[in-house]
C-alpha cells in the first residue's frame, strides 16, 4: 500500500511538473504587446485617435465599431481598396488588381491579425501598422477597451509567431497602392529582413535602402548584442552577416548623420546561428517523456500487485 501511494504521489509531482512547465514554456500575444495610454470614452462615437485621417471609433453602447470594422474602413478611405476582415473567413481583397502578402519588414498601413488561439481562445484581433522601428510596430486599433477607456499607442514586438502580418500589394499592371496622408520619416533606414537563421562560417547577405538622405550624407552603424556569436559588415551596399558560433544575437543597425551627431533612425536585426531549434519545445519533449515513463512504471506496478 505504501508502494502504492509513493506511486501515485510521483505520477503526481510529474503532473504538476508537466503543467507548470508547459505555462513558462508557452507564449501568446499578450506577451508581444506592451505600452500604450487610456482615454475616458465619451460620446458617440468616441475618437480615440486619427490616423491618414481615418478614425478609431468607440462607443460603450453599441457593438459597432469592432476591430475589424478599423481595417474594411481604414482601406477604403486611406487607400481607396475595399477588404473584408472577419473571423473564419480571414481577410479577402475585393479589389481588381491587388492582393496580400507577408512582407519581411512592417510599414505603415500595413494590417496585423491575431487568431484567437494566439490569445488564450478570447477573441481574434485586428490592427494597422501605424509606425515601425528597432523591432517596434505602433499600433492604431479599435475596441481596446479597458474599465470604460480607449486604448492607444500600444507597442507590438517584431517579429512574433503569434500574430500574421499582411501588406496590399499591385498585380502587374496595376499602380501601386498609395496610403493617403502618411508622414514619411525625415531619413529612413529599412532592413530587407528583421530577422534570419544562419549556420555558423557560412556568411548571409541582407540589403538596407536608405529613404531621404538628402545629400546622400549619411552614416550606418551597429551594435551586437553578442559578439562572439556573429559579426557585421557593409560590402557594395549589402550588410555581411558573418555566423561565428551557434547562439542567438540582436544586430542593431544606426542610421545617422556623416558626423553622427544627429540619430535618424534604428533597426533590428535578430541573428540565430545554428539549427535554430526552440529550447522550450526540447524541455517540452523531456518533460513528455519523463510523464510517459511514469505512467509506464505505476503500470507495470499495479500489474505486479494484481
Amino acid at each position: 500500500m505504501k508502494l502504492f501511494r509513493k506511486i501515485i504521489a510521483l505520477t503526481a509531482a510529474a503532473l504538476t511538473l508537466f503543467s507548470v512547465c508547459s505555462a513558462y514554456a508557452s507564449a501568446d500575444w499578450y506577451d508581444e504587446v506592451s505600452g500604450g495610454s487610456y482615454s475616458p470614452i465619451k460620446g458617440e462615437p468616441y475618437v480615440a485617435e486619427t490616423f491618414c485621417g481615418v478614425e478609431a471609433r468607440y462607443s460603450l453602447t453599441t457593438a459597432q465599431y469592432q476591430c475589424n470594422e478599423l481595417i474594411m474602413r481604414f482601406y477604403r478611405e486611406a487607400y481607396g481598396l475595399d477588404v473584408m476582415a472577419y473571423m473564419n473567413i480571414g481577410l479577402v481583397m475585393l479589389t481588381d488588381g491587388y492582393e496580400f502578402k507577408t512582407p519581411s519588414v512592417p510599414k505603415e498601413g500595413d494590417i496585423i491579425y491575431s487568431p484567437a488561439k494566439f490569445r488564450q481562445n478570447k477573441s481574434d484581433h485586428w490592427a494597422i501598422v501605424k509606425d515601425y522601428s528597432n523591432g517596434k510596430i505602433t499600433l492604431f486599433e479599435q475596441n481596446v477597451v479597458y474599465n470604460g477607456k480607449a486604448g492607444t499607442g500600444r507597442k507590438l514586438n517584431f517579429p512574433s509567431d503569434y500574430y500574421y502580418i499582411y501588406t496590399p500589394v499591385a498585380k502587374a499592371g496595376y499602380p501601386a497602392p498609395s496610403l493617403n496622408g502618411a508622414q514619411p520619416k525625415e531619413h529612413s533606414l529599412t532592413l530587407s529582413k528583421a530577422a534570419i537563421t544562419a549556420k555558423a562560417g557560412e556568411k548571409e547577405y541582407i540589403t538596407y535602402t536608405v529613404g531621404n538622405a538628402q545629400g546622400g550624407t549619411y552614416d550606418i552603424s551597429w551594435k551586437i548584442s553578442d559578439e562572439s556569436v556573429v559579426s557585421v559588415d557593409i560590402e557594395s551596399g549589402k550588410i555581411v552577416i558573418n555566423p561565428v558560433k551557434d547562439g542567438t544575437a540582436t544586430v542593431t543597425f544606426t542610421l545617422s548623420n556623416a558626423e553622427k551627431t544627429k540619430v535618424y533612425d534604428t533597426q533590428t536585426l535578430k541573428v540565430t546561428v545554428g539549427s535554430g531549434g526552440d529550447s522550450s519545445q526540447s524541455w517540452l519533449t523531456l518533460i513528455m517523456s519523463f510523464v510517459n515513463l511514469m505512467i509506464r512504471l505505476f503500470t507495470m506496478i499495479m500489474g505486479m500487485i494484481g
